[in-house]
């Protein structure tokens, strides 16, 4: 499977299991799957070369560290019905330059770690928790837009992210309220 460029998952398949194209480093895009429902556990991990993978919108499930460390990741949007999104899902994605968290409640534990193109982020409306270390490392992140839908946000969710300007939809009474780390 390591000189897999490419690959057409048929349009019936409904998931892909763990490990399915794990380290597949010359894998460059993955076409087809449109009722893809669920992408297991490091599915893509390490796909290094993985630059284009349009996230079906039928999908409900991305599994902890299903696109970890894929590097050429440019751009990732996720559905709006997704129910869930697991650990570090895209932590290492280095070229991440462009994100849309589409219908997401809940950004998990270190689910963007390491984004290191990551510019700016606008955290959604239905989003009610960023996860310990969320966003942690992505170096160049300058501009969050939180909206006020957030009850909690982790420990280190932005640690050593060089932010210039958060931005919030709601009152300051209601940030008071959001449960964080001192």
């Amino acid at each position: 499977l390591h000189a897999l460029t490419e690959v057409s998952l048929p349009d019936s398949l409904t998931a892909i299991d763990g490990d399915a194209f794990y380290n597949c480093e010359n894998l460059c895009e993955v076409k087809g799957a449109t009722g893809v429902i669920v992408i297991d556990e490091v599915a893509f991990y390490c796909c290094s070369a993985l630059a284009r993978f349009d996230l079906p919108e039928t999908l409900r499930t991305i599994g902890n560290e299903a696109f970890g460390a894929c590097e050429s990741l440019v751009e990732v949007k996720i559905p709006e019905k997704i129910e869930s999104i697991g650990i570090g899902a895209f932590s290492y994605c280095s070229s991440l330059s462009r994100l849309e968290l589409g219908g997401l409640t809940n950004i998990p534990e270190k689910a963007f770690l390491r984004c290191t193109s990551l510019g700016s982020v606008v955290i959604g409306k239905k989003v009610t928790d960023i996860g310990v270390q969320a966003f942690r490392g992505c170096d160049v992140l300058k501009y969050v837009h939180i909206e006020k839908g957030v009850k909690y946000i982790g420990g280190a969710a932005f640690s050593t992210c060089p932010l210039i300007e958060i931005g919030y939809s709601g009152s300051e009474s209601n940030w008071n309220k959001i449960k964080m780390p001192a």
